[in-house]
């Protein structure tokens, strides 16, 4: 078995280092709720892919894993390099694959099958391979989820305990500027896409990818409308963060709230 095993104590330990690191740097997180919010209570294996907008993905992922998959164990591919680098990232459900390599193909291929012929596991991707712009159009991936879809079909028959469907879910991710001085993380889920073990294999590699390209690309136009329209009740809060202007001009202003009597907000905007 390739699976990574995943500590609890280090993922809950990082788990925190985490929210208070996007606290201090980000005004809030925030999760659309006219899109397709997760049931925690379904054990169907998930291939959550979305765009690789920032450094910050990983963390996010991280933040919304614990938020919205509490019951569920995540896993993710990362550099080969950086895992040898960062060692512990192993326990933390990462697992290394050389890119633009046969040999890493090939095993990321052996280790996403392993960790979705089991229910309550969940693979994240950024399957566009490097940094894109949000606004870039149309959304393009490298081959391999595309190729993992595909191949389902055929490698569940070598899993005994493997389910029957896997889920594909696109999420689109922005970080944007509103009111504050510090931005928004801004995410929207798209339709999962229920791939069944029986007919994944009658679509190619390519007919995949184009596929969850659509489906990503969907995600990712309806959440660049809900930034545009800037209304805080069209999402969920995932995590609020540092809110004000700076220690000197917001010392000033609880001063003059505090001599007239009022409660100090230090958001700078409505949100």
């Amino acid at each position: 078995m390739e699976q990574p095993p995943v500590s609890g104590f280090l993922l809950r330990a990082f788990g925190l280092y985490t929210r208070w690191y996007l606290r201090r740097h980000f005004h809030a997180i925030r999760v659309s709720t006219s899109g397709w919010l997760p049931d925690n209570e379904n054990s169907v294996p998930k291939v959550i892919f979305l765009n690789h907008a920032s450094w910050w993905d990983p963390l996010v992922c991280l933040h919304l894993q614990r938020q919205l998959f509490a019951r569920h164990t995540a896993y993710a591919p990362i550099d080969a390099r950086a895992v040898e680098k960062y060692a512990f990232f192993k326990r933390l459900g990462f697992f290394g694959v050389e890119t633009d390599s046969p040999r890493g193909a090939a095993r990321f291929f052996r280790v996403a099958n392993q960790i979705l012929g089991q229910p309550w596991n969940i693979l994240w991707v950024t399957p566009q391979g490097q940094f894109a712009d949000v606004r870039e159009r149309p959304v393009r991936f490298k081959h391999g989820l595309g190729h993992v879809a595909s191949r389902f079909g055929r490698a569940t028959s070598l899993l005994q305990s493997a389910p029957h469907r896997i889920q594909f879910v696109p999420l689109a991710i922005e970080y944007t500027f509103w009111h504050e001085r510090l931005p928004e993380i801004l995410l929207r889920f798209g339709q999962p896409l229920d791939v069944f073990a029986a007919s994944a294999h009658q679509r190619g590699p390519e007919v995949w990818t184009q596929l969850l390209e659509q489906r990503l690309d969907v995600a990712m136009q309806a959440l660049a409308d809900e930034a545009l329209r800037r209304h805080a009740d069209d999402f969920l809060p995932l995590l609020k963060g540092t809110a004000g202007v700076g220690v000197v001009y917001d010392s000033w202003r609880r001063l003059r709230s505090l001599i007239r009597g009022k409660r100090f907000d230090p958001k700078h905007g409505r949100l």
